[in-house]
């Protein structure tokens, strides 16, 4: 029983070793996981929303509006 708490422990300590420089590196500026997560989830949540309008109806409403300038720059009755 002591073997496997004292495995536990090490590999607890392994991990905790792997994870500090990033952790140091998040602790940029005073924020905290915490803070880091939350702002990391609003940029994500926000990228995504960009995405969703961008091709719903930012980009349709741009190739429709590209094809009438085409469109309205030929001369009236077409090629000859």
């Amino acid at each position: 029983m002591e073997d496997e708490k004292l495995s536990l422990l090490s590999l607890a300590k392994v991990e905790g070793a792997k994870v500090a420089p990033m952790g140091g590196g998040l602790l940029i500026y005073g924020l905290t996981y915490q803070e880091w997560t939350i702002r990391l989830m609003a940029i994500y949540a926000a990228y995504l929303v960009i995405d969703s309008v961008g091709r719903r109806w930012i980009w349709p409403i741009v190739k429709f509006a590209w094809t009438r300038l085409r469109k309205s720059g030929q001369e009236p009755g077409g090629q000859q």
